[in-house]
């Protein structure tokens, strides 16, 4: 069921089926909805291509037994990039199989998404970035291969999150014509 947002884009339909029950659905009848401008499909593979890539340094940085894991300060916000990761995902498949014209919540997704999510990530794993660097600086820990790791592995979500952002910044979504 659509937000309540994009309710008055349905209308409830009744129709009866073969064993003679009413069943309900909805049906949409809001206008076509598109995106501009529009992304070339190279544009739309590289965006798809960087989304999945971007899942692969932040689960590397994950593994190596490293001082940064043992901070909550620095892990905080970096586990937290999963959130806008997941849902720029979903936002970026969607991009790469979207129709000429597509449902007004379709559209809105897309459009605010991906911006969003790519700035959250990009500043989210800054943070951590931020973090390991301070730790690194004035604590008295021993710091492992690790934590090198973890920071080239933050360094490429923050490029790859800019170049996604720089891609995607000016997509607005508007009712077709």
């Amino acid at each position: 069921m659509p937000y309540r947002k994009y309710l008055d884009d349905y209308r409830v339909e009744e129709h009866v089926d073969a064993k003679g029950r009413t069943k309900k659905r909805a049906v949409y009848v809001g206008g076509d909805y598109i995106l501009y401008p529009a992304i070339s499909t190279n544009n739309k593979r590289l965006i798809l291509a960087l989304t999945i890539l971007l899942w692969i340094p932040f689960i590397a940085a994950l593994f190596p037994i490293s001082a940064a894991s043992q901070l909550f300060y620095v892990m905080l916000p970096f586990i937290f990039s999963a959130v806008p990761l997941f849902m720029m995902s979903g936002a970026a498949v969607s991009l790469m199989w979207e129709y000429e014209r597509m449902t007004r919540e379709k559209a809105e997704k897309i459009a605010n998404r991906l911006p969003i999510c790519s700035v959250s990530i990009a500043i989210l794993s800054g943070i951590a970035l931020i973090g390991l660097i301070v730790t690194a600086l004035f604590s008295d820990k021993e710091m492992f291969t690790g934590d090198i790791l973890f920071g080239s592995m933050s360094v490429i979500l923050i490029a790859a999150a800019s170049v996604i952002f720089s891609k995607c910044r000016l997509i607005k979504s508007r009712l077709a014509d």
